[in-house]
C-alpha cells in the first residue's frame, strides 16, 4: 500500500514539473550527502533549490497523507529515480533502471511505470459540482460571527459553586469567579475573608487574612466549606 502511495506521489511530482537525472559525479561518488533533500538538490534538473524541492515534496506528501519525514523524502527520491528511468528521462551513468528500481522499491521499472499509469488513469477527482456542494456545507464568515456573538450575548452560565478555584480552569470559569467576587456578598473579619454564593448564606470561597502592623496578607482563596 505504501509503495502505491509513493508511486502516485511520484507521478504528481512529475506533473509539478520536476525531472530527475543522475550525474556521473553523483553516481560514482562515495561521498553522497546523507540529507535526502540535499541529494535531490544535486540530481534534479533545472537548478531547483533545496527549499523549492522541499515545497514540492511536502505538497505531494500532504496530498496522500504521508508523514513528512527524512525517511519518506529518501523513499520518494528513490522512487523518482526509478520512475524517471521508466519515463525515459536522461540519465548519465552506468547504473541500470532495473537495478535502481529493485534497490529502491523492490519492483522493476516496468512495474513502476505501469503502477503510475494505472493510478493516474483510475483517479476520480471531484467534479466542480461536487466541490461546490462541499463548499456550501462550510460555515460562512457571517455564520461564524453569529455563533460567536451568540456565545457572548445569548448563552448564560451558572455561578461557580462552593470549591477552591483551580489553577488550570477554563476562561469561562475564570471570568465567572471574577464576576462572582465582584457581585456577591463578602464578609471580612480579623482572620478570614469569605465570598458567599448567590443565596447569601453559603460560603463559596474563603481565605485567611492577617495584619502584623507592617503588612496585610491575604492567603490564596480555597473552598468556603
Amino acid at each position: 500500500m505504501h509503495k502505491i502511495k509513493y508511486l502516485v506521489m511520484v507521478a504528481w511530482i512529475f506533473l509539478l514539473g520536476l525531472t530527475f537525472t543522475i550525474p556521473n559525479s553523483l553516481a560514482q561518488s562515495s561521498s553522497v550527502p546523507s540529507d535526502p533533500l540535499a541529494q535531490m538538490e544535486i540530481a534534479f534538473e533545472g537548478n531547483y533549490s533545496k527549499a523549492q524541492i522541499k515545497e514540492f515534496m511536502d505538497l505531494a506528501m500532504k496530498l496522500y497523507s504521508l508523514p513528512i519525514t527524512n525517511e519518506n523524502y529518501s523513499r520518494a527520491g528513490s522512487a523518482l529515480v526509478a520512475a524517471s528511468f521508466a519515463a525515459g528521462a536522461l540519465v548519465e551513468g552506468a547504473a541500470s533502471a532495473t537495478t535502481i528500481a529493485a534497490n529502491a522499491l523492490g519492483a522493476s521499472a516496468t512495474t513502476i511505470a505501469g503502477a503510475c499509469s494505472t493510478a493516474l488513469s483510475s483517479y476520480d477527482g471531484p467534479t466542480e459540482a461536487e466541490m461546490n456542494t462541499a463548499h456550501a456545507l462550510l460555515a460562512t464568515p457571517a455564520q461564524v460571527n453569529t455563533e460567536l456573538l451568540d456565545v457572548l450575548v445569548t448563552d448564560t452560565f451558572a455561578e461557580s459553586g462552593q470549591g477552591a478555584p483551580g489553577t488550570t480552569v477554563s476562561l469561562k470559569d475564570k471570568i465567572g469567579y471574577l464576576y462572582k467576587f465582584m457581585r456577591n456578598k463578602i464578609i471580612s473579619g480579623s482572620a478570614e475573608i469569605a465570598i458567599y454564593n448567590d443565596d447569601g448564606t453559603t460560603k463559596g470561597q474563603k481565605s485567611t487574612i492577617s495584619d502584623d502592623g507592617n503588612n496585610f496578607t491575604r492567603g490564596e482563596f480555597g473552598s468556603g466549606a
